[in-house]
């Protein structure tokens, strides 16, 4: 993902957003974002979301049809460019 521009989030496994609660965090700051998914065509949800600068962030997808939350790390660097290796 890029800084400061939107990208989508899917999830995937359900078309419904009733109970479901989605956030992005910076791993290594403060930035916290609340995602509001919304239903998509098939069994998936979209969330619209941008992050503030680069760096690692942490989406966490909780449902309370789910025993415990999904999380997912995320890369967001100018022009989509990866961390360095190593």
């Amino acid at each position: 993902m890029t800084p400061g521009e939107t990208w989508s989030l899917r999830i995937t496994g359900t078309d419904d957003p009733s109970g479901i609660d989605c956030t992005v965090a910076a791993v290594d700051g403060p930035a916290r974002r609340r995602a509001l998914p919304h239903a998509e065509d098939g069994e998936a949800l979209t969330a619209d979301v941008d992050l503030p600068g680069a760096g690692l962030y942490r989406v966490t997808v909780g449902a309370d049809r789910l025993p415990s939350p999904l999380t997912q790390l995320v890369f967001a660097g100018a022009g989509g460019t990866r961390p360095p290796e190593g």
